[in-house]
């Protein structure tokens, strides 16, 4: 890896650098790739959705760098659980590689297809395909049940992550399982040119982009920022020489949209938001198309558990308070992917 980038420990004798290059949708991934690993990107992020893993892998090995030195993840479909072998194999050979360094489930299957898909990740792993495994876009509640079912904590969860998803608490217990939070569109979702970002980045004489992504490393999450400019790749890799004070990062938590509802809710309210199957944070699973939580649960982490699956925009049931947005509208599926 390289020396001066600094890297999270996802597994035994796994490092993942704490900054990678997202190569979703990117207009010439070979290009930009190649000026990545030229400036010292030692991680890069693809997924076999994307149609550019063949683009990727020739970048990787014309860059003349050494395999073992660029991190490389990729990721497999839930709907490919009964092609797995296949998807893997083809997924290598784009890649020219003999083995990746991450293996992501793309998106969170229905309940029990997650387990078999896991569990197959796992034979992978082992048999050395893979140096890591994890998830992408998984709620607390679905991590605990592949954990459950196999024994084996994902080395890392990968989700939409930006100033206004800031959630304590999903950070809290994705680290409080030895789980590492890999954040993807931060940049896109993000208002660059709000004063929590730019008031710091002027006092440094730095972007508001690397504001955000120094916001990333100092709570520990691993940040892939994507962009087609060569300049701004330079950009993004470069926030080594300064850190965020105190009132400087909660300035940006302060963003989050996430507590809203907590705020006008309160503990003790009785709940239901329509999200698809999903399990509730208690791990009980509810009717049809629904999620309720009752009690003294926080919202904040219901809430979680509804950015997690994406398809939930609004509240529609409060019995102690009225109804409240909790998250932007439902993303496309074009905005689902890093």
């Amino acid at each position: 890896m390289s020396a001066t980038m600094p890297t999270a420990e996802i597994a035994p004798r796994v490092e993942m650098p704490m900054i990678g290059l997202g190569t979703w949708s990117l207009k010439d991934p070979y290009h930009s790739v190649r000026t990545a690993l030229d400036v010292g990107y030692r991680h890069i992020d693809t997924a076999e959705q994307y149609g550019n893993e063949d683009l990727i892998g020739r970048a990787i090995a014309d860059s003349g760098l050494p395999r073992e030195d660029v991190f490389i993840t990729t990721k497999i479909l839930s709907r490919d659980v009964d092609r797995v072998d296949d998807i893997i194999s083809a997924s290598l050979a784009a890649l020219r590689t003999d083995y990746v360094d991450l293996w992501l489930i793309h998106d969170p299957p229905p309940p029990g297809l997650s387990e078999r898909l896991w569990g197959s990740l796992i034979r992978l792993r082992e048999a050395g395909f893979a140096r890591a495994i994890g998830v992408s876009e998984y709620g607390t509640s679905q991590i605990d049940a592949i954990i459950a079912s196999s024994g084996v904590t994902p080395a890392v969860n990968q989700v939409r992550w930006a100033p206004a998803l800031f959630d304590p608490v999903r950070l809290r217990d994705t680290t409080a399982r030895g789980i590492r939070l890999e954040g993807f569109s931060g940049l896109r979702l993000a208002d660059l040119d709000d004063l929590a970002l730019v008031a710091p980045a002027q006092r440094r004489g730095v972007t508001p982009a690397q504001i955000l992504l120094r916001w990333h490393i100092d709570h520990g999450v691993v940040a892939i920022p994507r962009t087609d400019s060569d300049r701004r790749i330079e950009e993004n890799l470069d926030v080594w020489g300064f850190e965020l004070d105190e009132d400087e990062r909660r300035a940006i938590d302060a963003l989050s949209t996430v507590r809203v509802a907590a705020r006008a809710c309160g503990p003790g309210c009785s709940l239901v938001g329509r999200v698809g199957t999903v399990v509730a944070p208690t791990g009980v699973p509810t009717g049809p198309g629904e999620i309720a939580v009752e009690g003294q649960l926080p919202l904040i982490a219901w809430s979680s558990e509804l950015i997690a699956v994406g398809s939930i925009a609004r509240i529609v049931g409060c019995r102690s308070s009225r109804s409240v947005d909790v998250v932007p509208e439902p993303r496309t599926d074009a905005e689902a992917q890093p």
